[in-house]
């Protein structure tokens, strides 16, 4: 009877568990590398929205008749320092919808220096019209769907 070579059966087991934890450290590295890369995703997302917010916010204020124009004045200067981003950030229909916020602004200022109600209430409805077109033209922008 012929004896069985035990440094084979070695070597052999050997080469399986270095193969088997090869595959098993691989599939683990694998696995990082996707939760880093859904991880990167997500900050490009959270980072978008929150580009977007700070142009919500931006318009919210161009537009609100709770506040004057000295009040008003640093939204102003925010807006025109960021309405170059709105063509990266939205649609063009929605910039154009910023640029109207702008002239209501204008007006609900004027309005209100000359203390007409007639002009003051008619840019108050074009406030609150440009703010519903707004709202609704920046929701599907504003979802964090994951």
């Amino acid at each position: 009877m012929s004896e069985f070579p035990f440094e084979a059966l070695a070597t052999l087991s050997t080469g399986a568990l270095a193969v088997a934890a090869a595959t098993y450290v691989g599939l683990k590295q694998t696995k990082i590398s996707q939760n880093l890369a859904k991880i990167e995703e997500n900050k490009l997302r959270f980072d978008l929205f929150d580009r977007r917010m700070k142009i919500v916010d931006i318009h919210s204020k161009l537009i609100s008749t709770s506040i004057n124009e000295s009040q008003r004045a640093p939204y102003v200067r925010d807006f025109m320092e960021k309405r170059g981003e709105v063509k990266f950030l939205f649609s063009q229909h929605i910039f154009e919808i910023l640029d109207q916020a702008y002239e209501v602004s204008v007006d609900l200022d004027y309005a209100n220096d000359a203390r007409s109600k007639d002009e003051y209430h008619k840019a108050r409805e074009a406030a609150s019209r440009n703010l519903k077109q707004f709202q609704d033209a920046v929701h599907s922008y504003l979802l964090l769907e994951f």
